[in-house]
């Protein structure tokens, strides 16, 4: 993911890092130094999501400010598995892949009071739902989000990312907007202050 932001979102005031989300607020040189934090899709890798919380604030400087977005409820990543696992040609690949994920799984209410015990204020949560994908869309969405995928050979990436988008279509396609999938996913929408 860091190799497609740099080809794809390169510029002069933005530099890619990868790093844990539980422990790069332990960080010296982190610590304090931004004023704005953006996680999309990233605490559902996390196993401990109170620590990922307090290293993010970690990193804010006071006053700093996160929006934070994960995946809260859904069957699609199961779903997902099952077709690649049962696939004539993915099959082999992902045979025996242990899904990472730590689904949040958290209410708004629940989720503002894990916020505010880590040391947030002023947290404001929602859940949202995944809004109607096109082709692309839901292709890089899957990209991120499947861990399943860098069992796929380079070579092949293509054709498999393909094959789930066709899937997904063959599923979850909006009958009003062909070409569109809506995916069925809530997600968990938080924002969030370091205090002053």
């Amino acid at each position: 993911m860091i190799r497609f932001a740099r080809q794809n979102n390169a510029a002069a005031n933005i530099t890619y890092c990868m790093g844990d989300a539980q422990t790069f607020g332990d960080y010296p040189e982190w610590q304090e130094r931004f004023d704005k934090a953006v996680s999309f899709f990233v605490l559902h890798w996390c196993p401990d999501h109170a620590k990922a919380l307090r290293s993010i604030l970690a990193c804010l400087k006071p006053g700093g400010e996160a929006l934070l977005i994960t995946m809260n409820r859904t069957t699609l990543i199961s779903e997902v598995h099952r077709f690649l696992n049962s696939h004539v040609k993915w099959g082999h690949y992902v045979t025996g892949f242990e899904n990472a994920f730590s689904f949040w799984d958290r209410s708004v209410a629940e989720t503002e009071e894990l916020l505010a015990t880590c040391g947030w204020t002023n947290p404001r949560c929602e859940i949202q739902h995944h809004l109607p994908s096109t082709e692309f869309r839901t292709k890089l969405f899957m990209k991120t989000l499947l861990g399943i995928s860098s069992l796929i050979p380079e070579s092949e990436q293509e054709a498999y990312f393909e094959d789930i988008w066709q899937w997904a279509l063959s599923r979850y396609e909006v009958e009003t907007q062909a070409g569109y999938v809506f995916l069925p996913i809530d997600l968990m929408v938080m924002q969030a202050s370091k205090p002053l």
